[in-house]
């Protein structure tokens, strides 16, 4: 939505907000862009407040309506998954994004929980966790205090779900000498690409790990699961969408989840 002649109606936009959560609006100048939400279909309003020539303030709110798109699922690496991650929708570089991640890891407790041989807890928990926290899983219902014994009993909890709001998915590496799990963001701008995700390993809080760091081997398989949307607007588990082949540290993509006509994986920033 945009103004095409804004000098022909004097006013300044003060600020632009949703009216019930639905959509994420956001304005350029005289240029306002709304996204919806994964999980809102349906009537959507909008408010501007607005000020005119004569410094008179007025709020102005604009009608839309979310239709239902032809997708059994959709995964879109490139938005926040809820409104505690809009800040994070207004960076506009790779680095600003990485430097956002690193201190909401910072800020997250995920990896003070200690390794656990009964009830396990090791890098499976810790991503599950990081993905919980970070991701977030909106109907999900189970355990949600935050008691060390039951953390480990009920493998997780749901204390912080979605508590940061950002596409953070969950990552298998296959190779020698043994398999990982950790986690991932797309920071770049193309889902084909290796070197635009920023590859996060939960248990240390440290994000850009490279192949030869850490638990991951120079030569390997890494798949990059997320939780797609299906058309009932529930949330799946574990669907792969992506997979990179590395040799000797040089990822190059291998698969991606184009084999359902009626999935939908965003490939690109726009």
């Amino acid at each position: 939505i945009s103004d095409k002649n804004p000098e022909d109606n004097p006013v300044s936009i003060n600020s632009v907000s949703s009216v019930e959560g639905k959509t994420r609006p956001t304005l350029n100048n005289y240029n306002l862009k709304i996204k919806s939400f994964w999980n809102k279909l349906g009537e959507y309003k909008i408010k501007l407040n607005v000020r005119d020539a004569n410094e008179g303030l007025e709020e102005i709110i604009f009608n839309g309506n979310i239709t239902q798109g032809p997708y059994e699922f959709v995964v879109n690496p490139f938005v926040s998954t809820n409104s505690n991650g809009a800040a994070y929708d207004l960076l506009t570089t790779k680095a600003q994004r990485e430097a956002y991640v690193q201190e909401k890891l910072l800020e997250d407790w995920t990896n003070t929980i200690k390794y656990n041989p009964e009830p396990l807890w090791v890098c499976s928990e810790y991503s599950s966790q990081l993905m919980t926290n970070f991701h977030g899983f909106p109907e999900a219902t189970g355990y949600s205090g935050f008691n060390l014994d039951s953390i480990y009993y009920y493998r997780g909890t749901y204390k912080d779900n979605g508590k940061y709001g950002l596409p953070v998915y969950l990552v298998g590496v296959s190779g020698e000498p043994y398999g990982h799990a950790m986690n991932a963001i797309l920071t770049g701008d193309d889902i084909t690409k290796f070197e635009d995700w920023c590859f996060i390993e939960p248990q240390r809080d440290a994000i850009n790990v490279k192949p030869g760091q850490l638990y991951i081997p120079s030569t390997c398989y890494i798949d990059i699961r997320a939780p797609a949307k299906t058309r009932s607007g529930e949330q799946l588990t574990n669907v792969s969408i992506i997979r990179f082949r590395v040799n000797n540290g040089v990822g190059k993509l291998d698969w991606i989840n184009n084999e359902n006509p009626n999935s939908k994986i965003i490939k690109n920033r726009k």
